[in-house]
């Protein structure tokens, strides 16, 4: 009797568990190993076609993860295809998802990604009965796929709602924690992108904590680096910039992937202008020359856009008229191929950079200083146009306060203050909500001295000055250059003010609270009076414009309106701080119930709020303007 020896089929709730435990090692950054294992699961007789397809995803993902995007895009095509065959359309979008998506992208193939994206969201809508736990799955994938394009194409409440409401589930699965660390970093990125600084640093932050050091997650961690270094820019901190800067190059120089080129020719530029704000032309030069070497040595033209924007940057340092007619060249031109892509409707992200278009807005606007010829406003004020609409379109608050802030320079050179006043104020706003502090601390600087020299522009034409003497009066103390990397960015200095007098009033200027800070204004009734009788004035001019402040002969007046009252703060000095301060107290005083509802009332019955009604209040005034920021 002969002895057959069969190679029994592992039972199918076995063949569950071994892939299961390829996911677990492969999550906790073993790619190899998942590799393996899959391998040894191949190889049992007998699997489903569903079965092998399963194995199929988990050796994409695999190949993905360490760098074989070309084995990793043929499994993709394969499972996408038979999924579909077998009434399985949620493995073909996770296979999309999950590693199709990614050796495109790798492969500089972008383009082809929408074409998936359409597939999946037909195949969700037509897809037969599953588990809904099945179904929440591909969803999300899918929403993860079309977030990622979307941050691509500058669609940047798409991709924070599409990731958002994918948080939750990512948060709970075993299968997909991979993926974490990338929508934790396009989060940040996307956050900084709009200016909201610190939301941004945050996430980033957390990506670079749950990085488990497999090979995508080394590229996810330098462009985690290059978003927080831009962050850093924003912020002021540009030593730190730079120093983030050169750990992202460092990262992104082992590979060479069309994505890492990408992240290389990001790191020079950005280094480029850290060092031209630190006012370190040599050190740009420098950079400027090994980016052109990595793109030679890359075979990328160097027509490239990074480099073509490096390059008027550094050319607008020089004081050469030549080099300066040379920038204002190259700027033309990469708008102009901004436009041509836009037309023919290939384009990204990278494609425009607003800064091109502020970048030419500083130089007519320095042309302008030089030639004294205004017809050069009718060039700037397309640029502005493009700023509105690109600010409203990626819905970016850095951007938009940049753009507010060209608006009050244009609207001073044409002597309109009441729109210079508006959009230096919200240009303030901004980028004190949303962290832009380098940014604010200049404005509010510049809005001081455009305070102090008011009386001085509104009268120009009286005085029939020169244009010389206009413009020199316009002046913003180029902060615009200051900013776009023309000159070095220096933080302000930023001094505490003195304050005088703190006061809660009506829309009619009647003071409903008081508190002093120094005898010498209790001294003065007088100068009292008159302070009222201004605020009374000019408290409707004030609301409806949305200015926020005044001057006063040596003193500052900010105001913030609360409801039917106002909160006013007299002082000496600079107002930054001051306006944070008073930004504090209204909110503060606004969010007590109590308090908000006592001031309304003494409102309506004209009568005054004294400390001895609310104690704690001297005690919270004290805290926050007497103790220094």
């Amino acid at each position: 009797m002969i002895k057959i020896k069969l190679k029994l089929r592992k039972m199918p709730d076995s063949i569950t568990k071994e892939l299961e435990h390829g996911w677990q090692v492969f999550n906790e950054g073993k790619a190899e190993d998942a590799l393996q294992i899959v391998s040894e699961i191949e190889k049992i007789e007998g699997l489903t076609p569903v079965e092998t397809l399963k194995c199929q995803i988990l050796k994409g993902v695999g190949f993905l993860w360490t760098g074989n995007f070309k084995s990793a895009l043929t499994i993709g095509k394969h499972v996408q295809k038979e999924g579909v065959k077998l009434g399985k359309p949620f493995l073909s979008i996770e296979a999309i998802a999950l590693f199709k998506f990614g050796a495109l992208w790798f492969l500089g193939r972008q383009f082809e990604i929408w074409k998936d994206i359409e597939y999946c969201e037909k195949l969700l809508k037509s897809a037969p009965q599953a588990p809904s736990s099945e179904f929440e799955q591909a969803e999300v994938l899918f929403k993860l796929t079309r977030g990622y394009f979307a941050f691509w194409e500058g669609k940047l409440d798409r991709v924070l709602e599409d990731y958002t409401e994918s948080l939750p589930f990512l948060k709970q699965s075993t299968h997909l924690s991979f993926t974490m660390h990338s929508v934790l970093n396009v989060m940040g990125a996307t956050y900084a992108l709009k200016g909201e600084l610190d939301r941004g640093l945050k996430y980033l932050m957390r990506s670079l904590d749950v990085s488990k050091g497999m090979f995508l997650n080394k590229t996810i961690d330098a462009g985690n680096l290059n978003w927080i270094a831009k962050i850093y820019i924003q912020q002021g901190k540009l030593n730190l910039a730079a120093e983030y800067f050169e750990k992202s190059l460092e990262i992104w120089e082992q590979f060479n992937d069309p994505i890492a080129i990408s992240f290389i020719n990001s790191n020079y530029s950005e280094l480029i202008k850290v060092c031209l704000y630190q006012d370190s032309q040599e050190r740009a030069k420098e950079y400027l020359y090994k980016f052109k070497l990595f793109l030679e040595k890359s075979k990328i033209p160097l027509l490239d856009y990074g480099y073509q924007l490096s390059n008027a940057r550094t050319l607008r340092s020089s004081p050469r008229t030549r080099d300066l007619a040379e920038a204002e060249k190259i700027l033309k031109e990469l708008i102009i191929r901004y436009d041509a892509l836009k037309e023919s409707g290939l384009r990204g992200i990278a494609d425009e950079n607003p800064e091109t278009v502020i970048e030419l807005c500083d130089l007519f606007l320095e042309e302008l200083y030089s030639t004294h010829d205004l017809g050069i406003l009718d060039e700037i004020q397309p640029l502005i146009n493009r700023l509105i609409k690109a600010s409203e379109n990626l819905n970016s608050y850095s951007l938009l306060a940049h753009t507010n802030l060209l608006q009050g320079k244009v609207s001073l050179l044409q002597m309109n203050m009441g729109d210079a006043r508006r959009y230096l104020t919200q240009a303030q706003d901004i980028a004190e909500d949303h962290g832009l502090q380098l940014l604010a601390q200049a404005i509010s600087k510049e809005h001081d001295k455009l305070l102090e020299q008011l009386d001085k522009l509104e009268n120009i034409e009286k005085l029939d000055m020169t244009l010389s003497e206009r413009l020199d009066l316009a002046s913003l103390d180029k902060i615009i250059a200051r900013m776009q990397g023309k000159r070095a960015i220096k933080t302000p200095e930023v001094v505490n003010e003195e304050p005088i007098l703190l006061l809660i009033i009506t829309e009619g200027g009647v003071p409903v609270f008081s508190y002093s800070f120094a005898d010498e204004w209790n001294q003065e009734d007088e100068l009292f009076a008159s302070f009222l009788s201004a605020i009374t004035s000019f408290s409707s001019e004030l609301f409806s414009e949305g200015l926020d402040r005044i001057k006063f002969g040596h003193y500052t007046v900010l105001m913030k309106p609360m409801t039917e009252l106002s909160s006013c703060y007299l002082f000496k000095g600079q107002s930054y701080l001051a306006k944070q301060k008073l930004t504090r107290f209204t909110k503060g005083i606004q969010n007590n119930t109590s308090v908000m509802q006592t001031l309304t009332n003494f409102y309506h019955t004209s009568q005054v709020v004294e400390l001895k009604d609310f104690p704690f209040l001297e005690v919270y005034i004290k805290d926050i303007f007497v103790s220094k920021f």
